[in-house]
């Protein structure tokens, strides 16, 4: 478990890792969000406690649900991206991918 004062470099490696530890699940979930209304809707209330979690865990924090939702999703895909080694076969240093996610943690953790 990582120390609640990690570092946005720290907290963004481990997401990575999360993702990378469960590619095929997280593949099988994005199909099946798109083809099973149950599963979509499920997904759906999922985002909703994770930026309620965050929202606990960052009181001032100063944005609406569907900013949060934004920067949520946009956390997800990079994470996805370079997880699945996406920056890789681009032909692009992931660290730059890495400094990105970083921020972007970074911004949805921190009051604005």
């Amino acid at each position: 478990m990582l120390v609640k004062n990690a570092s946005d470099a720290r907290l963004a490696r481990a997401v990575v890792a999360h993702h990378r530890a469960y590619l095929v699940f997280r593949r099988s979930l994005r199909q099946l969000s798109v083809e099973n209304k149950i599963v979509r809707a499920a997904r759906a209330r999922s985002r909703l406690n994770q930026i309620e979690y965050v929202k606990s865990l960052s009181p001032n924090v100063a944005r609406d649900d569907a900013s949060l939702a934004a920067m949520l999703l946009q956390t997800e895909r990079l994470a996805d991206a370079l997880a699945e080694g996406e920056f890789r076969d681009m032909g692009l240093n992931k660290n730059a991918g890495e400094e990105a996610l970083a921020r972007l943690i970074h911004d949805f953790l921190k009051p604005k």
